[in-house]
């Protein structure tokens, strides 16, 4: 099933691209092969700056590059691994911010389109590993939303309306502190 891309990436264009070249690098252990090449085609659009909100993408596909935004948001930035006082980390950091807020964005979009997902999956072809492996996914994106909900206290309602206006004020502020306006 395809849904719309349904978001822009607004900032961020060189960490973007970095993150998302890499994605394409690392793509070598996703099985099966057909999906493989579904992805790293969809992510060489992308890096083209090809792919727009009304681009039509394969679901599956959009569930991937949401867990690799939603990954790569964790290392960089919800880990806290890295000194926000040096420069080179202050820009890895608000990079991983950025995926935060995107992660987040793409996770309410195809919950939105998750339905429709799982009809057509039954009225296909799919097998029962590809079945499995769309709960496996599932279950992996909602906890991870559900843990940073919960490290912040919050519910995952007031985490996604609340916190994207504190993380933007939050963004500004520190891209003023570095220059970067």
């Amino acid at each position: 099933m395809k849904v719309k891309f349904g978001i822009k990436f607004l900032g961020k264009w060189d960490y973007t691209h970095s993150e998302v070249s890499n994605f394409i690098e690392c793509a070598d252990n996703i099985e099966p092969l057909e999906l493989r090449n579904r992805y790293t085609d969809f992510l060489k659009l992308f890096v083209q700056k090809k792919i727009k909100p009304s681009t039509l993408v394969d679901y599956d596909v959009l569930g991937m590059f949401q867990g690799d935004i939603d990954n790569r948001a964790q290392m960089d930035f919800r880990e806290g691994q890295y000194d926000m006082d040096h420069d080179g980390d202050a820009k890895i950091i608000l990079g991983g911010q950025y995926f935060d807020t995107i992660a987040k964005k793409l996770k309410v979009h195809l919950d939105a389109n998750k339905v429709a997902a799982k009809d057509v999956a039954k009225c296909t072809e799919f097998t029962k590993d590809q079945l499995a492996w769309w709960d496996e996914i599932e279950a992996g994106i909602q906890q991870a939303i559900e843990d940073d909900c919960q490290e912040r206290g919050t519910t995952q309602a007031q985490d996604l309306e609340d916190d994207m206006l504190e993380r933007d004020a939050y963004q500004d502020a520190m891209e003023k502190r570095w220059g970067q306006r």
